[in-house]
Formats: C-alpha cells, sequence, structure tokens
C-alpha cells in the first residue's frame, strides 16, 4: 500500500509505503475488527468477513496489479492517493 500525500503549501510532499504483509493478514483482520466493533454502534461485519475481504484484496491485486483506493485532488492543488 502506498500513500502519497501532496500540499502545495509544503516544500515536501509526504510518501509511505506499507509491505502488504502487514496489512492484509490475520492479525491485520483481527485489529480491525477489534477498531470496527469500538467505533460503530452495530457490527456491520464480522471477523471472518474481514478475513474474507482482505484475502480477496490481495488476491485482486495479485492478479490485476495495483489500483487506486482513494484519488482526492481540491482546486488549490493539494491530493492524496491512497493505491493498492
Amino acid at each position: 500500500m502506498k500513500i502519497y500525500i501532496h500540499e502545495s503549501k509544503e516544500e515536501k510532499d509526504i510518501n509511505l509505503t506499507i509491505p502488504y504483509g502487514v496489512i492484509f493478514n490475520k492479525i491485520g483482520a483481527m485489529i480491525a475488527g477489534k477498531v470496527i466493533e469500538e467505533n460503530t454502534q452495530e457490527n456491520t461485519i464480522t471477523k471472518e468477513q474481514l478475513k474474507r475481504l482482505m484475502k480477496e484484496i490481495k488476491r485482486y491485486v495479485k492478479q490485476f496489479g495495483h489500483f487506486d483506493l482513494v484519488h482526492i485532488e481540491t482546486s488549490d492543488g493539494n491530493f492524496l492517493k491512497i493505491c493498492l
């Protein structure tokens, strides 16, 4: 996963690279499930569904390559991009 943040007023951009193995694994699914559980009123997704989702994201990236999950640009030249 790559996260790019560009702010037109700042001199340096922020580029973060996080390995897929750190995020998309069983431990990552458990942590994400706990965060979702703590921050929502209703449990909309089970831990098993979250594990399945992470497995499918890994399979998709392996089969089709990287894609932009989020791409936001403002009119003044700032942007945020999260690429899987």
